[in-house]
């Protein structure tokens, strides 16, 4: 009797040991009734992690902003550099002549634009004399001297101001200034058209020390200066 016992025992020894090691490690686990931290780890699937809040900024109207929306707010405002622009211009229409004489004629349509007005002239004198190219510029026909020449007239049509008071407690919000001037050219001595556009500047976006009114007439006098080279090397082509 003693021998059929022992011999069942052994029997059922042999059969546990002859599983692999992986079913023998489960079968204590789950004998014991545990699973250890670092199995539980392995089995189970890593939890996905939170999405990553957005986060809100309070306006003054108690309405919630968006930060990245702000941001790229502040990206566009800062990529908004300076500029001019030519617009409807006409075919340059000139005889041959020597372009030694520039009178410089600036009007607004708009009332309270005068100082502006002014500006713009000044701008455009200054940046002609720059070039070295002509004998006289002003902003009087009384002080040239006898000679060929061309008259520019400038009239400012539209103007958005930004003042530095403005830029400097605003900030990039404050936006860009923006001005249109209707621009004719004509020959000094005979009143003959030879051009005629649209001249627009605009601001930057900028700093408290830049993107103010007076910029976007500078680039708008740029603009003037660039078809008044363009037309003075028309003229030269010609009379060669």
């Amino acid at each position: 009797m003693k021998c059929i016992i022992h011999f069942t025992m052994l029997e059922r020894l042999k059969n546990y040991c002859s599983h692999p090691a992986g079913w023998k490690t489960e079968a204590v686990f789950l004998g014991f009734g545990f699973v250890s931290a670092q199995s539980q780890g392995c089995f189970e699937p890593v939890p996905s992690p939170k999405p990553r809040q957005n986060p809100k900024i309070l306006a003054p109207n108690g309405h919630s902003i968006s930060l990245n929306a702000l941001m790229l707010l502040i990206l566009m405002l800062a990529g908004c550099a300076s500029s001019g622009h030519v617009r409807e211009a006409s075919p340059i229409t000139a005889q041959p002549f020597n372009l030694d004489l520039l009178w410089v004629k600036t009007s607004s349509s708009l009332a309270d634009a005068a100082g502006e007005a002014r500006t713009l002239r000044d701008k455009i004198i200054s940046g002609l004399n720059d070039t070295h190219s002509f004998k006289e510029v002003s902003g009087s026909q009384a002080e040239l001297d006898s000679g060929s020449g061309i008259t520019i007239e400038a009239e400012i049509t539209d103007l958005r101001r930004v003042s530095k008071s403005k830029r400097l407690w605003m900030g990039l919000l404050a936006g860009q200034a923006r001005i249109v001037v209707k621009v004719r050219i004509s020959d000094l001595n005979t009143g003959h058209q030879i051009e005629t556009f649209t001249a627009e500047g605009e601001s930057s976006g900028g700093s408290a020390r830049a993107g103010t009114t007076e910029e976007a007439i500078e680039r708008a006098a740029e603009v003037v200066v660039g078809e008044v080279l363009k037309i003075n090397a028309r003229t030269a082509e010609k009379a060669m």
